[in-house]
């Protein structure tokens, strides 16, 4: 569960940064804010990736579709 809320805030963040940065075209107010989410929302899927690829190996990690 936590797995999909956090999935789901990335892609929440990422819709507002490309809402705001290049539909608005609000580049110099609030770009480093957005950013910075994103960053926060990157980190804990990028994680669980390195754990998983940790644990079972490479050959396995990249075997599965």
């Amino acid at each position: 569960m936590f797995g999909c809320i956090m999935h789901l805030f990335y892609i929440a963040t990422m819709l507002l940064y490309v809402n705001f940065i290049y539909i608005q075209g609000r580049e110099d107010e609030g770009k480093e804010f957005y950013e910075k989410l994103l960053i926060v929302a990157v980190i804990y899927p990028a994680m669980y990736d390195n754990t998983q690829l940790y644990k079972t190996g490479w050959r396995a990690y990249f075997s599965e579709p």
